[in-house]
């Protein structure tokens, strides 16, 4: 018994978290998009994305063939974003001023969206957007 909570002390005290099957993901856990709410909608349409292994900080919607940079998640699980009326093209791990790509508009259509972080991308998920 001494030696777990010698263990669990050490833990502690090196900033080591300890969590169940049922806790947060770990930071180092590639993100997974399990749904998109709601799955369709106009230009500036507010979308929650739950899943799993999203960073506190720094992660990026890909949406179809653009991007929207440095999404924040409260708990690892869920991202928010509005569709936005253009899409940044250029990769987020380009330094700034190195790509020169314009902005695209986003039109009406079916667009592919994951999340890229410094871990991996995440599976797909469809989303409509629609005329307003």
């Amino acid at each position: 018994m001494k030696t777990l909570v010698a263990v669990l002390a050490a833990a502690i005290a090196s900033g080591v978290a300890c969590t169940d099957e049922q806790g947060p993901s770990s930071p180092s856990d590639p993100p997974t998009v399990s749904a998109l709410s709601p799955g369709s909608g106009p230009v500036g349409t507010a979308i929650t994305l739950t899943g799993s292994g999203f960073a506190a900080d720094g992660n990026s919607v890909r949406f179809g063939t653009g991007y929207i940079r440095n999404v924040s998640s409260p708990d690892g699980r869920t991202l928010r974003v509005s569709v936005p009326a253009a899409l940044d093209q250029c990769p987020p791990l380009m330094p700034a001023g190195a790509c020169l790509a314009p902005a695209r508009v986003v039109t009406p259509g079916m667009y592919a969206v994951s999340v890229m972080n410094r871990n991996a991308t995440s599976n797909e998920l469809p989303f409509r957007v629609l005329e307003e």
